[in-house]
């Protein structure tokens, strides 16, 4: 798992610059972290033992070291919900892109393997479903600030044209 996660975040840093290049530093922390507290959830009581094994010897990335890329694909669903999906707005969009670069990574398009296929389209609705809700979220946000700008005559009479609307 480990060779994944330094290769694909490798390509995205060094073809970022400046404040993407932090983003991408701040989503490959907090994948780690992920995988790391989340990996439990995931393992066979083996590999919960060979886990707790590691850790004992060199705690710091012990998951990421000792299980493969399988378990990275198993657990990126995970990755694009609270408390791991963050809530800035940039940042969460720079997870989301990441997340794609790992899917297109771990699981590449095969029109022979229904299974990798069927796995593939999981994993890309789940991110667009994290896609859709940070758009919606954006959404929201914009018309709470574009409403806060606006003075209470004006948010009246919005009031009264939206009661005054046929439905």
């Amino acid at each position: 798992m480990d060779d994944a996660i330094l290769t694909v975040f490798g390509v995205c840093t060094r073809r970022s610059t400046g404040v993407k290049r932090v983003r991408v530093a701040q989503i490959e922390v907090g994948l780690r972290a992920y995988l790391e507290a989340g990996a439990a959830d995931l393992l066979t009581a083996e590999e919960l033992t060979l886990l707790a094994a590691e850790r004992e010897f060199a705690p710091e990335g012990a998951a990421c070291r000792l299980f493969s890329s399988t378990l990275l694909t198993a657990a990126l669903p995970g990755f694009l919900m609270p408390p791991y999906l963050v809530p800035d707005f940039l940042l969460r969009e720079a997870q989301l892109s990441m997340v794609g670069a790992f899917i297109d990574f771990l699981v590449p398009a095969n029109r022979y393997d229904h299974g990798s296929d069927r796995l593939r389209t999981m994993l890309r609705r789940t991110l667009a479903e994290a896609m859709q809700d940070l758009k919606r979220e954006r959404q929201a946000q914009s018309l709470e600030r574009l409403l806060g700008q606006l003075s209470a005559e004006q948010l009246e009479h919005m009031e009264r044209l939206r009661r005054d609307a046929p439905d």
